[in-house]
């Protein structure tokens, strides 16, 4: 795996998969490491150098810098699906504004009809009219 961190990666965005086929379960754990992943556990260590990748992976628990990276890591809040995003967006733009079931259905037909009614522009699209 340490060896998996130190080659270069082969994905240009790796938020975007470029293939739709499934993973391969069957490779090998380092297969999956390349700069990036070692770019991520640096981040988590700040300052610290991540002295515990030359020790035994049984050994780990002991290690100081290994403790404060799964410290780090464990706080870390993540929202990887879809469906979680889309109800924190919610929440976000109703907030305290309504309790009741069917006014909140309203407001988010209301806005999903306004989202329909104006033209997708990109962010510097919008500039440039502002600027002129």
């Amino acid at each position: 795996m340490v060896e998996g961190m130190k080659r270069p990666s082969t994905t240009k965005n790796p938020r975007r998969p470029e293939s739709k086929t499934p993973i391969n379960l069957n490779r090998p754990l380092s297969a999956f490491c390349s700069v990036r992943s070692m770019q991520v556990l640096k981040s988590l260590l700040g300052e610290q150098q991540p002295t515990f990748l030359e020790l035994s992976p049984e050994t780990w628990n002991t290690d100081s810098c290994f403790k404060c990276a799964k410290k780090r890591a464990g706080v870390l809040k993540v929202t990887n699906d879809l469906a979680e995003r889309g109800i924190a967006l919610i929440q976000r733009f109703l907030g305290n504004r309504t309790k009741d079931e069917r006014q909140t259905q309203f407001l988010l037909k209301l806005a999903r009809l306004h989202t329909k009614a104006v033209p997708k522009k990109t962010k510097a699209e919008l500039t440039k009219k502002v600027l002129e």
